[in-house]
């Protein structure tokens, strides 16, 4: 039996590779990758150790599964990797706590969406 939701989001994210992506290098240690990802963005309500409450917004990278390879090898988002988006550098980081570092976008695991915060800003 077809999958048509699974379908939709297959092509989704190969339309959004096509038309709205931004090639960047994502590294980890002194491997690294020019892969197609989208930008979007996370907003989080967090709660610090004072027991405040204010908004988080993260850079997101939405990258497909199979195209998030190091030396070949398929492989997780993991927080300290980079990813330079022009002349921007972002670390994969958690927006929060109990906030992973990336989740997947949508139910059928066809992308990860990947937080990160800003570390080289070359204005």
């Amino acid at each position: 039996m077809r999958n048509l939701l699974a379908e939709g989001q297959h092509w989704l994210a190969d339309k959004q590779v096509a038309l709205v992506s931004v090639r960047v290098q994502y590294a980890r240690a002194e491997a690294n990758v020019c892969i197609s990802a989208t930008p979007g963005r996370s907003e989080w309500d967090v709660t610090d150790a004072s027991g405040a409450l204010f908004r988080v917004e993260s850079r997101d990278y939405l990258i497909k599964r199979e195209l998030l390879e190091l030396d070949g090898i398929p492989t997780e988002p993991q927080a300290a990797d980079r990813i330079t988006d022009g002349e921007y550098v972002y670390e994969v980081s958690s927006p929060g706590p109990n906030i992973p570092v990336w989740h997947w976008d949508g139910p059928s695991r066809v992308r990860r969406r990947i937080h990160t915060k800003l570390i080289t800003n070359p204005t």
